[in-house]
């Protein structure tokens, strides 16, 4: 086993079954076969489990060997729509992943602080250095975008409550 941390998966819950092919076994018993086999809301200790909650799927994984950046990288070639978070380990830093739905875009190794947010290096003059300008704003545009998405899936749960 390589370098492990702690990951934090939110999946589109049209996309369950999709997500399921990669991530099932990285998750302890067994994953329903259906999205309406799943339980709302964390339970006390959620780690290595998931659940439901504001209308989309959970996944926290304890031990992640390298973030699980082939399965996250493959998920997103296949069009699920996720946001994954992983905590810093020996070899690299807290980071996010994401797909957007398009297998075109996929963003892997986006370095972020503790609080979740990305960084992007900057220059002397407190500038994002050139080279990341343009990567920066589609990423950031496309993982807004995705959040908006999850967002109403919250407020939808919401009104179904």
């Amino acid at each position: 086993m390589g370098d492990r941390c702690y990951m934090d998966v939110i999946i589109h819950p049209n996309d369950y079954q999709l997500a399921k092919h990669w991530l099932e076994d990285q998750v302890y018993g067994d994953w329903p076969e259906q999205i309406s086999g799943l339980l709302d809301g964390p339970e006390p200790c959620h780690r290595d489990e998931l659940w439901l909650q504001d209308g989309a799927v959970f996944v926290s994984i304890s031990e992640a060997n390298y973030a699980l950046a082939d399965s996250m990288e493959s998920m997103a070639n296949a069009g699920v729509r996720f946001i994954a978070y992983n905590t810093p380990a020996l070899e690299y830093g807290s980071g996010i992943q994401f797909g957007t739905g398009n297998p075109k875009r996929f963003y892997g190794d986006v370095p972020c602080d503790h609080e979740r947010y990305p960084v992007a290096p900057i220059n002397e003059h407190g500038s994002v250095q050139a080279q990341w300008r343009d990567h920066y704003r589609k990423l950031m545009r496309n993982l807004t975008r995705l959040e908006k998405e999850f967002k109403r899936l919250k407020e939808e749960d919401a009104c179904d409550a």
